[in-house]
């Protein structure tokens, strides 16, 4: 299963364009999530300090 997995991380190394993509997906992805996390925590901080 673990040489099957990096076969698969290797082929998409090679492919490059398609890694690019999953990179940036990935990281959007992430980003989102991250500025999400960090609005709900103003917005809690916000009301608990009225």
């Amino acid at each position: 299963m673990m040489t099957n997995e990096g076969g698969a991380t290797k082929a998409a190394i090679r492919k490059g364009h398609n890694s690019k993509i999953w990179l940036f997906t990935s990281f959007s992805i992430h980003y989102l999530n991250y500025t999400k996390q960090a609005t709900s925590f103003t917005f809690v901080r916000d009301s608990y300090s009225k």
